[in-house]
């Protein structure tokens, strides 16, 4: 079973529970650049907000399982200090499309009324109601979830040829397009799996930012496999969001207090303006 919650991985979030806001809050791996020469440093900021826009954040090892880059079959764990931001700096590992990717500790997040629950539900479409929160036992007021956070994000080095690939997140998008070998007009189409399996008949955020900076969002929903494919254009940049919800373990359950654990997946990647 899953359905969709909110949940908020801000500065303030960083060393315990508050309120949820008002909207489901993204996270993701923002590179400064996603096409970059052979011999440059890959750099990327981990960031929080809403719309495509939000908080650059620091690299905490508290707050970090996994933190790697991997380029066809090599994966190197990339070593940050605490503080440091941007959060990601590395070498990379070769000419071609490499994999960026974070999985953070679990967090969470409390919630004083059942209505902020439920717009985040409405918000994710996936269906928890009132009567199925009440039959569980749980109380309208003062209830909590973990969460954890999985991102990916694709970038180019020289050439940027190359395949994503499934890297044994939890919950992640695999892209079946390379955004820097593939003609827009194609389409992007990407699998989306959890723990290990495709994800069928869930509903994918789609951020894409234009040139100018404004930012048009749309939804989809993966097919009977898991898959979708949706229109992409080139000189705009992507991210791709999309929410699972389960109750948590019983050990858990006890340990945090929470109803709920959801499990975010992201990724973000441009298409090269036009030659």
């Amino acid at each position: 079973m899953h359905f969709s919650i909110p949940s908020v991985f801000s500065l303030s979030l960083l060393f315990g529970p508050i309120a949820s806001l008002g909207d489901a809050h993204e996270f993701w791996i923002a590179p400064q650049a996603y096409l970059v020469s052979k011999d440059a440093k890959i750099i990327a900021e981990l960031r929080n907000g809403q719309g495509f826009s939000g908080a650059n954040l620091p690299y905490l090892s508290m707050k970090t399982e996994r933190l790697d880059i991997t380029y066809a079959t090599q994966t190197a764990e990339i070593t940050m200090r605490n503080g440091d931001s941007p959060a990601l700096v590395t070498a990379s590992l070769g000419q071609g499309l490499h994999l960026l990717a974070y999985q953070s500790s679990l967090s969470v997040v409390s919630y004083e009324k059942w209505e902020n629950f439920a717009s985040f539900v409405v918000h994710k479409d996936l269906g928890v109601t009132k009567e199925a929160h009440l039959a569980a036992g749980f109380a309208l007021e003062n209830f909590s979830e973990i969460y954890r956070r999985f991102s990916k994000s694709l970038v180019g080095v020289g050439s940027g040829q190359g395949f994503d690939r499934a890297l044994g997140l939890e919950v992640e998008f695999v892209a079946q397009t390379n955004p820097f070998a593939t003609e827009p007009n194609r389409g992007f189409e990407v699998l989306l799996l959890k723990d290990g399996a495709p994800s069928p008949h869930l509903q994918i955020e789609i951020f894409e930012k234009a040139p100018d900076e404004t930012v048009n969002t749309t939804t989809t929903n993966t097919n009977a496999e898991g898959r979708a494919l949706f229109e992409v254009k080139a000189g705009h940049s992507y991210m791709l969001d999309a929410v699972f919800l389960r109750h948590p373990t019983a050990e858990l359950a006890q340990k945090w207090g929470a109803d709920y654990e959801s499990r975010w997946a992201n990724l973000t990647f441009f298409i090269p303006p036009a030659p």
